[in-house]
């Protein structure tokens, strides 16, 4: 069962642009096989399983080692900042996107479908807070910007950004070398203060977050046929509620999907399926944490330092996770 999270792994690259591919890493293409890129583990037992009725408020594991979406802002603050610093030394204004905003409240907020009985009735299986009409656009239009200024920004001729490649050699600009990836490089590793780009969340906690493990649960898959069986009671027909989420993709949510996206709420709370589901991943996580527990720790150690690097840039403090 394909997993369904609003949450993007590293907030800070939908902003990036053309820039995307050079600054941040992605578990998404992870061998399946594998588990996401983590060995497969064994969860401890689990005692009991409380009744949770609404995904609000609650954390899964592996979000103590992830940046929260303020810690992603600040980051993303400061490299555009240090972006506009060296564009100006070359000559060039360099206007930074806005943050991407709004966003899901929580990682599990549609991890496990939907949840929330009053969003269903009124949007069906859509977000409210991700409405195209309460989207922000980016205001930078990277087209407008001269070959020049592209290379400066990225380092590459024509800002043609090769992902995994290494910038080439490039001429100096305005009677100054461009550093190693452009603007955009030096900003980066004046934040992560090391030669690796990944600017976001750790590759390891990406994987561990989108692992599927759980899915796999007899737990889960009891759980998951309980909530289709409900379903088919009520006259619906889905094998697990993030297969009714992909039944629609129309702009706008229909009668249809209100009343499915109901049901399938109730269902949830008659099942306990969100309880279950989240209860018995959080144990897959705990396990996967544990195993590779010194790995974890040295790289929440590393965000925290990019975040007191981030924070002297953009000022202020460090937002809580």
């Amino acid at each position: 069962m394909r997993r369904w999270s609003t949450r993007l792994p590293a907030a800070i690259c939908a902003a990036s642009l053309l820039l995307a591919a050079s600054g941040c890493t992605n578990a998404e293409g992870a061998d399946e096989a594998s588990q996401g890129g983590i060995a497969v583990v064994t969860p401890a037992p689990v005692e009991t399983i409380p009744e949770i009725l609404s995904t609000r408020n609650l954390a899964l594991p592996i979000e103590a080692y992830m940046l929260s979406d303020k810690q992603s802002d600040l980051i993303l603050r400061a490299r555009q900042t240090l972006i506009q610093r060296c564009m100006q030394g070359f000559g060039f204004v360099y206007s930074a996107p806005v943050i991407p905003a709004p966003r899901p409240t929580s990682l599990t907020e549609r991890r496990y479908g939907i949840a929330d009985s009053a969003i269903a009735a009124e949007w069906g299986y859509h977000s409210p807070d991700l409405a195209p009409a309460k989207r922000r656009q980016e205001s930078a239009n990277i087209s407008t910007q001269t070959p020049a200024e592209l290379l400066v920004l990225t380092g590459w001729p024509g800002g043609k950004v090769l992902p995994g490649a290494t910038p080439p050699a490039v001429d100096d600009v305005a009677g100054k070398k461009v550093p190693n990836g452009g603007c955009h490089g030096e900003a980066i590793r004046q934040i992560t203060d090391d030669d690796d780009e990944n600017y976001g969340d750790n590759p390891l906690v990406q994987a561990i977050n989108r692992s599927a493990q759980s899915d796999s649960d007899k737990r889960v898959r009891d759980a998951i046929g309980k909530w289709s069986e409900c379903m088919k009671k009520a006259g619906y027909n889905y094998p697990g509620p993030l297969e009714a989420v992909d039944a629609f993709s129309g702009p706008t949510p229909s009668g249809a999907e209100r009343q499915t996206a109901m049901a399938d709420v109730k269902c949830k709370s008659e099942t306990n399926l969100i309880g279950i589901w989240f209860t018995v991943e959080s144990a897959y996580q705990s396990a996967a944490i544990q195993q590779n527990l010194e790995a974890l720790v040295s790289a929440k150690t590393r965000l925290e330092s990019m975040l007191r690097k981030a924070a002297s840039v953009a000022g202020g403090t460090v937002p809580a996770s």
